[in-house]
């Protein structure tokens, strides 16, 4: 783990103090400052003559805080939008990668930091204990690591963008899309669908769903919906996959709905659409976790369900 930054990252550093200095200008004063302070220290065996200019050392070091999370205040609108399964990727890779930037050895609100700063802490401590015998020169010591160390766990935290809630839905809704591939038909295809927050930094990724489209299908009949609610229990998401078969009103989806003992599928009307909701039967205390076995089952259930939909609407009527 490397202290100082990589050169072409330097610039993204903010500093506390004398913001115009350049990085290398910077990092000689910071070194002029911190050898003359424990020249003068020595020289003198006083802590306190040369604490000034070791003091001064740790505050050009100091950096100001990193987020890159959005302000609340600047959140827009939501909408979704239809994406391909490279977003998906993009989206785990960027949280894993920021979940690694996000362990700094200088930041003691990550386990990182919190270890670093309590070892160097005991190390500093069994030196100070090993001078003893050298009162003034424990004292330096311990003045010195008090000001060059405690600062940067205080300051130059990072708080980073992360989406664990959406890596645990795109795992449940890429096991569906592998589902999807081994038993799809010709007429239907899956499209990934991405919700997306309007802000002044950009767009962010709020949340995914799947779509099943059919083609050669009635225009009133929309498809099958795959979506995933997370439950939270002691810090930990679980998934609750749940599937909606979509029309328009009047096309009659409730004549299909039909009931087993863990599977329940519920019709409802709203404003604009039809559905019938497949998921997995629920009590008061158990149920609001779907496994991948039940996942499974609910999507089949869900893919047989349109099928037979579209198998009725679709034969000729007979004459009488």
């Amino acid at each position: 783990m490397q202290l100082l930054p990589e050169a072409q990252r330097r610039g993204e550093i903010t500093f506390k103090i004398a913001k115009s200095l350049s990085y290398d200008t910077r990092l000689t004063a910071i070194l002029c400052c911190l050898a003359a302070g424990i020249a003068v220290q020595l020289y003198s065996m006083n802590a306190f003559l040369g604490a000034p200019l070791v003091f001064a050392a740790s505050l050009l070091s100091l950096v100001s805080g990193y987020t890159n999370i959005p302000k609340v205040g600047g959140q827009g609108a939501r909408d979704w939008k239809p994406v391909g399964r490279g977003a998906v990727e993009r989206v785990r890779k960027l949280h894993e990668a920021s979940r690694a930037w996000d362990q700094s050895a200088l930041d003691i609100t990550c386990g990182t930091g919190f270890v670093t700063l309590f070892g160097i802490l005991a190390v500093a401590a069994i030196i100070a204990l090993a001078m003893v015998d050298y009162p003034m020169l424990m004292v330096i010591w311990i003045t010195d690591a008090v000001l060059l160390i405690l600062p940067h766990w205080l300051t130059g935290v990072r708080r980073i963008l992360t989406r664990p809630a959406l890596i645990v839905k795109t795992k449940a809704l890429q096991d569906i899309e592998t589902q999807f591939n081994q038993m799809k038909a010709l007429n239907e295809a899956l499209q990934w669908m991405m919700e997306v927050s309007h802000r002044s930094e950009g767009e962010i990724p709020e949340d995914f769903k799947l779509m099943v489209k059919y083609t050669g299908a009635p225009e009133d009949f929309l498809g099958v919906q795959v979506q995933v609610a997370l439950n939270d229990v002691s810090g930990t998401s679980f998934p609750y996959l749940y599937c909606v078969v979509l029309a328009r009103p009047g096309f009659g989806l409730s004549r299909f709905v039909k009931q087993e003992k863990e599977i329940i599928e519920e019709f409802q009307k709203e404003t604009d659409v039809e559905l019938i909701v497949i998921r997995q039967k629920t009590t008061k205390t158990a149920g609001y976790h779907t496994k991948p076995a039940a996942q499974a089952e609910i999507f089949r259930r869900a893919l047989l369900r349109a099928r037979e939909v579209l198998g009725t609407v679709s034969k000729p009527t007979v004459p009488a």
